[in-house]
């Protein structure tokens, strides 16, 4: 039926002005602080010093964290009482010609140990192409087993199968990196089912399987260690369904989302501070660091009373952004934790190797655990717009409820029945105070004692 109101073209013009208004005010998203960059390992700095436009800058510091977090084997810590390493997933959304590129400065970081791959198998191959032909002149000499290259950055748009194989070849260890997120979109919207649910597994060092009868393939990937690095439009998150919380991906990524002005950079060579010859410096540092922990295993600890402002900070976090949105925000919010840790264990591997080498455990400075926190308050912001591009971002009123009652309650002592009803009775009724004890109980955010007295967890 056709609507009589007059004024209904004239309402939706107003929600449709205020939602671009709500979208361009959750993209203009903050820079990272200049004093995290004070803060930063001399490696890091060495790299991040090389620009003067901050959103580049931004770019490239994220980029190096990723490529790096890819690049120490062997560093692991305990969270949440499993064994975790240092592998980070990321992507740059921002418009075509706004700076991605410098992404690929990135990649210095990890030239050194792609040659150092490739030199390895080249050598390797010579040696089995030798061994071969000895082999059909002498019958003393053993027919070699031709050498598999290990590739240390996969490329985006292999198959899952293609993908798990380089993988397994790679000891469950590698790289994607792809300054084009098309390349990996069109790969997950053919083969959805299984690269999703490898980059979900991969994330967590969950085992990754899988058997195809026709060729006789097994693939078993005990504890993957896979770090991720793409950039793209706005469109391509879409495409990627990283705007989708339900599918588990979006909660995973650390992102970094702007919306540009127009402008033409000054690329006149007279206009560069940028110094090549600085870049060059950085891939074999990770090399030497690389090479050592591939045969030496390092675990990074924070003290109890870290651990205690860790678990302060995030709570806090998760108080005030679920009550902000809704309990779909909450799954990015507990893997926000996992990913600050793992922000953590890089920075303490590079600061210890400011010093020579480290002897294992290596304790965490407070330092770094500040820098890492200065990286989270600009990611948790980019985070957060990133989530308000889905449908799943509308409050959920009865959450908040939940959170505010929770929060009222005595912290650190008992509290009776009664107590809970005289500080929440201006929010529910009595029946519904008992029904939400109940139910914080279940959750394990309560405990009651035989004395009909409750306690917070």
């Amino acid at each position: 039926m056709k609507s009589n109101n007059k004024y209904a073209p004239l309402l939706n013009s107003m929600q449709m002005q205020q939602r671009k208004e709500m979208i361009e005010c959750k993209m203009d998203t903050p820079l990272i602080p200049d004093k995290a960059f004070d803060l930063l390992p001399k490696l890091l700095q060495e790299g991040c010093n090389q620009f003067t436009v901050k959103r580049e800058r931004d770019m490239f510091l994220l980029g190096a964290l990723v490529l790096i977090s890819g690049s120490l084997p062997n560093v692991y810590s305990v969270y949440d009482r499993k064994k975790v390493f240092c592998p980070i997933y990321a992507m740059v959304i921002a418009p075509p010609a706004s700076g991605k590129g410098v992404l690929l400065d990135s990649m210095k970081y990890i030239e050194s140990i792609q040659e150092y791959y490739s030199d390895k198998f080249k050598n390797q191959f010579n040696n089995y192409k030798l061994l071969s032909d000895l082999a059909k002149s002498d019958d003393t000499v053993k027919v070699p087993t031709k050498p598999v290259q290990r590739r240390f950055v996969i490329p985006a748009n292999s198959s899952s199968a293609a993908f798990m194989k380089l993988l397994q070849n790679s000891n469950g260890e590698a790289i994607i990196f792809e300054t084009e997120a098309d390349s990996l979109s069109a790969t997950l919207k053919n083969d959805w089912g299984n690269y999703s649910d490898i980059l979900r597994k991969g994330f967590h060092h969950e085992p990754i399987t899988a058997s195809r009868i026709d060729d006789e393939v097994h693939i078993d990937i005990k504890n993957p260690k896979l770090a991720l690095l793409i950039s793209g439009t706005l469109d391509q998150v879409s495409a990627m369904k990283l705007d989708d919380p339900i599918n588990g991906l979006q909660s995973r990524f650390l992102f970094y989302f702007f919306e540009s002005l127009p402008r033409f950079k000054n690329v006149s060579p007279f206009n560069q501070s940028y110094n090549l010859t600085s870049f060059d410096k950085l891939g074999p540092q990770i090399l030497a660091i690389y090479q050592f922990l591939e045969l030496n295993e390092y675990e990074v600890r924070l003290t109890e009373t870290q651990w205690h402002l860790f678990r302060k900070y995030f709570e806090s976090k998760t108080d005030n952004l679920v009550k902000e949105y809704n309990l779909f925000f909450n799954s990015m919010v507990t893997r926000f934790g996992l990913i600050a840790y793992r922000l953590i264990m890089i920075m303490t591997t590079l600061r210890h190797y400011e010093n020579g080498i480290p002897s294992s455990p290596i304790y965490c400075s407070n330092e770094d655990i500040r820098v890492v926190y200065h990286l989270m308050e600009t990611f948790i912001q980019h985070g957060t717009s990133v989530f308000h591009l889905g449908q799943k971002s509308e409050k959920d009123l009865i959450m908040a409820q939940y959170m505010e009652f929770f929060k009222i309650l005595p912290t650190n002592r008992e509290f009776s029945r009664q107590e809970a009803i005289d500080l929440g009775t201006h929010l529910f009724s009595s029946a519904t105070i008992d029904r939400r004890l109940n139910k914080l109980k279940k959750n394990g955010l309560l405990i009651s004692n035989i004395s009909g007295t409750y306690q917070k967890v």
